[in-house]
């Protein structure tokens, strides 16, 4: 309501109400008077009875004249209050919309001034892996991370604590009632970063660039054309996803799939060009192989960036880049050395953040017996059962770690679909693996663990499970190789077995047989008989959340029976950045937001 037509009204009430009590004034009489007017004695004498009849016609005129004049006063109320009720009946109903306009218009208010102060500034990324290695239009490694999210976006991405699709290029998305197309709504007036149109037609043929041409042993080949067998184009900012498997698992294509100009993906050889969909617009004047890359805000984003731009420097490993760090030659990296967690984290000038522990998890992979390598006891699931008794998880994240990991009994993270909390307890029992190792006949006997990591944490692991193994009586051996040795045994099936930290764990536990290099088939342990395949396309074929969750415990059933990798602890990725910068936050998976980085 109108605060001046308000008390416009109360003014009005309070006259009115004046008005009626100076009527009984005027006859020398209080409220309680007028009500006894005509009220005489009989045996009063006749002048004093004529006086007051005298007096009395006086007053009965008097009282007339007051009469008539409030009845006058109280139909002019009336009439008032007749012309405010329509105001005061629509000023009641715009209250509420005009308290809600006026609240919005004071954040924007308070919000404006304070981007304004926080905008500029340019951070510089450190990195140990440069963006000649990123294959468009798919994630090859969390190391990418960095590197990628500044000139590309993607429809949704997963919200800070689950599997909860938040918007991005995408507006809004609807699925159908049996789960088998999805409708998606583009923010209108999107572009790339020349400015041609970012659109339904160009979303598409991002999408269905997500195939596996060319992209050897990429973890996420294929998930598109495994879930999604056809892309509509409605209109400029609305597209249906037909969906091969149904259910919510196509959200985990939307999270990785960050939408390219297709035509300017060939350019990305020499990064001659980048025409990105993201906040900071690549500048390939910059850009040196291997070494510096740097991007400015791009202006027509749906949500510009606060900084003015970025820079990305490359160094040969992560010693290197917390050296630069520390002198203040670049202001954000996510491989901080683990040694020097605790210098960095009581520094005040420096942030530290260990990334949510569901981007990746060490795991023990263990060979089945193939044509490439392998080891003959990893036929029988319960030497395999054996040797996942043989961790001990704890120690593992209490000192190789020094509690900057968390054990990992199963693979799933509890918001998953996947998750059986009577399935997430200590496994570690050298005694009940022995049992098992003499119901296989499996005796006293050796086994090599392989190494690709140069050593360190994965060699703390390794002597671990080595101890462990030791009380069960498998004589455990550590082999160390190159990397590029060990990435080849691995992709081959060559290992007997191996340490390994790698991602994706944190999604709908169907996708992980559908792209995770030791869960697919062919993968890294030679698992693969015709029941787990089958398994794997009921994924596809299941009609309801009923069917999918039995499914669901038949996977976790076959995992805990015929285990062929076994989790160990999450892997502790260590975030660390000048604090001069602020605004930093992360989704599930460990992806920050570049959009709210600002300067203090």
């Amino acid at each position: 309501m109108n605060e001046k037509n308000y008390w416009q009204r109360i003014r009005k009430q309070q006259l009115s109400r004046r008005r009626l009590l100076r009527a009984g004034g005027r006859a020398g009489l209080g409220a309680a008077g007028l009500a006894l007017i005509g009220c005489g004695d009989d045996d009063e004498p006749q002048a004093v009875a004529q006086q007051r009849q005298q007096q009395q016609q006086q007053q009965a005129m008097a009282q007339q004249q007051d009469q008539q004049q409030q009845q006058q006063a109280m139909a002019q109320q009336q009439d008032q209050q007749q012309q405010d009720q329509p105001q005061a009946q629509q000023q009641q109903q715009d209250q509420p919309e005009q308290q809600q306009q006026q609240e919005q218009q004071q954040q924007a208010a308070a919000a404006a001034p304070a981007d304004d102060a926080r905008r500029g500034g340019v951070l510089r990324i450190g990195s140990d892996i440069g963006l000649s290695t990123y294959r468009a239009p798919y994630l090859s490694s969390s190391a990418h991370i960095p590197l990628y999210i500044p000139f590309w976006d993607t429809l949704t991405k997963y919200s800070p604590d689950g599997l909860d699709p938040q918007p991005h290029l995408a507006e809004s998305w609807e699925l159908n009632d049996d789960q088998t197309m999805l409708q998606i709504k583009l923010r209108p007036g999107l572009e790339f970063h020349n400015g041609k149109p970012l659109n339904a037609t160009e979303v598409k043929r991002s999408l269905e660039a997500m195939d596996d041409e060319g992209v050897a042993n990429n973890q996420v080949k294929g998930i598109m054309t495994k879930y999604v067998s056809a892309v509509d184009v409605i209109d400029d900012v609305t597209l249906q996803l037909h969906l091969a498997w149904g259910g919510t698992l196509v959200y985990d294509v939307l999270n990785y799939a960050q939408i390219h100009d297709v035509d300017d993906i060939p350019n990305l050889d020499g990064y001659s060009s980048l025409n990105g969909s993201g906040p900071f617009k690549f500048d390939p004047s910059s850009y040196q192989v291997d070494q510096y890359a740097a991007g400015e805000r791009f202006e027509n984003f749906y949500d510009p960036a606060l900084l003015d731009g970025i820079e990305q420097y490359q160094f040969p490993d992560a010693t290197a880049m917390s050296l630069a760090l520390g002198a203040g030659e670049i202001d954000l990296t996510n491989r901080l050395p683990k040694p020097d967690y605790e210098r960095f984290n009581s520094d005040p000038d420096f942030t530290v953040v260990v990334a949510p522990p569901t981007l990746a998890i060490w795991v023990l992979g263990m060979v089945i017996p193939n044509e490439n390598g392998g080891h003959p006891a990893f036929a029988d699931p319960k030497v395999r059962q054996a040797l996942y008794r043989c961790i001990d998880r704890e120690r593992v994240a209490n000192e190789t770690f020094e509690g900057l990991a968390l054990p990992k009994n199963i693979l799933w993270p509890p918001f998953s679909p996947g998750y059986d909390e009577a399935r997430d307890r200590d496994y570690f029992n050298p005694g009940e693996a022995a049992r098992l190792l003499e119901e296989a006949g499996y005796g006293p006997g050796e086994l090599t663990i392989e190494l690709g990591h140069g050593g360190g944490e994965a060699n703390e692991i390794a002597q671990v499970i080595q101890a462990g193994a030791a009380e069960a009586g498998i004589n455990l051996n550590i082999q160390l190789y190159e990397p590029a040795v060990a990435r080849d045994r691995f992709l081959n099936a060559k290992h007997e077995s191996y340490l390994s930290s790698y991602a994706f764990f944190a999604l709908h536990p169907q996708t992980l047989p559908v792209m995770n290099f030791q869960m697919r088939i062919p993968n890294s342990c030679a698992f693969g008989p015709d029941y787990y395949q089958a398994l794997i396309d009921s994924f596809g074929t299941a009609e309801s959340d009923a069917q999918r969750n039995e499914l669901l415990e038949e996977f976790n059933t076959l995992l805990d029976n015929e285990p062929w990798i076994a989790p160990i602890v999450t892997r502790s990725d260590i975030w660390a950045w000048s604090s001069k910068f602020t605004g930093i936050e992360f989704d599930v998976l460990s992806i920050p937001s570049m959009q709210r980085i600002h300067q203090v």
